[in-house]
């Protein structure tokens, strides 16, 4: 009777993990009714053309990257031997954002950040964000450090922008921030998010971010902290290590100071 019991758990285990909800194809903006990402696999319709479902807004830069990408590839399949490498070698950067907030210091990160926030990598999408190619991160096993009010529906999952792209849609291929030494999202990895923003989405569970916003450590490798975040920075530093200490001066902030007299002050 133990060993059916243990059978019957181990197969409701593996249902849950099967019929797990799959990452959504779109995601429409709470301040509009237009998207602010759109799967891959959802932007071409079935007779090969651009699906109803890309904004007319975001055609004509699309239709204009295309075809900066399409004459850079001719050109480097003209002149270059490696022109059977991924990308053909060339590839989109990750565009810079001014920061929302005051971000030169561990304790202003902290501080200003509406939620801070670790998990694993559940799923990879590629796909467009406001017409540009990235990829759509979904983290689950989180560990909500910090979240205020603006992240009152976030339950288990969150979904994030990351600028990593590698696919091919509508016959073209994109790349982005894919080269060498680039940080490469795969399921599994630990992220640790700092959003300095309100969710984006209706349903109050995707972040715009960047690069510059995100911890990763992946699950075969060493920790990488962006430049812009790099007073966490330490030869010894793991994602929990990190949580740990946010968690701690969090704590330290909320503890009302005392005087000499014993009283808080």
């Amino acid at each position: 009777m133990r060993f059916a019991f243990v059978r019957y758990g181990i197969a409701l285990l593996f249902s849950a993990t099967l019929f797990a909800a799959p990452p959504p194809s779109v995601i429409l903006s709470r301040y509009s009714a237009h998207p602010v990402f759109i799967s891959a696999s959802a932007m071409v319709a079935a007779d090969g053309t651009t699906a109803a479902v890309v904004p007319e807004d975001w055609r004509p830069s699309m239709q204009r990257l295309a075809e900066v990408i399409s004459e850079h590839r001719g050109q480097v399949s003209a002149f270059s031997q490696f022109s059977a490498a991924p990308c053909q070698g060339g590839m989109l950067a990750e565009s810079s954002l001014d920061p929302l907030v005051d971000t030169s210091t561990r304790q202003k990160v902290i501080v200003n950040a509406h939620a801070i926030v670790a998990g694993t990598i559940r799923s990879v999408t590629p796909g467009f964000f406001y017409g540009t190619p990235a990829s759509l991160i979904e983290l689950d096993n989180l560990d909500k450090i910090k979240a205020d009010t603006l992240y009152n529906d976030l339950r288990e999952s969150l979904y994030i922008r990351l600028p990593y792209a590698q696919f091919v849609t509508g016959g073209i291929e994109y790349c982005r921030e894919s080269g060498p030494g680039a940080y490469v999202p795969r399921v599994g990895d630990r992220l640790l998010v700092f959003a300095f923003g309100a969710p984006m989405d209706v349903a109050g569970t995707f972040v715009y971010t960047t690069s510059s916003e995100v911890i990763a450590q992946p699950s075969d490798g060493a920790i990488r902290i962006p430049r812009s975040l790099s007073f966490f920075d330490d030869p010894e530093a793991t994602i929990a290590m990190l949580t740990n200490s946010i968690r701690a001066e969090l704590s330290h902030r909320a503890r009302p100071a005392v005087g000499h007299d014993g009283r808080p002050q």
